[in-house]
């Protein structure tokens, strides 16, 4: 994610990070996804779904409470504007 945030804005490159994240896992569980066993499957792939949605239910604006921009820990440290 550091280097899309370089070229985009935050939101775009956590977004392009999900995308690329999503083909690599993907091409494993077609690689590898026959030889999974489902307990193999529940202790770990299950939790870190639902992890997964809980981190990007944390990135997630708040609508009506204002923007947390100013609370990012690094924000303002884009050295170039983001390419539009």
């Amino acid at each position: 994610m550091p280097a899309f945030a370089l070229l985009f804005p935050v939101e775009v490159a956590i977004a392009a990070t999900a995308i690329v994240h999503l083909a690599t896992n993907l091409l494993k569980v077609g690689l590898v996804g026959r030889k999974a066993t489902a307990g193999i499957v529940l202790r770990f792939a299950l939790p870190a779904a639902v992890m997964a949605m809980i981190g990007a239910l944390l990135l997630k604006k708040p609508d009506s409470a204002g923007s947390r921009d100013q609370d990012l820990p690094f924000n303002g440290l884009r050295t170039q504007p983001a390419l539009e």
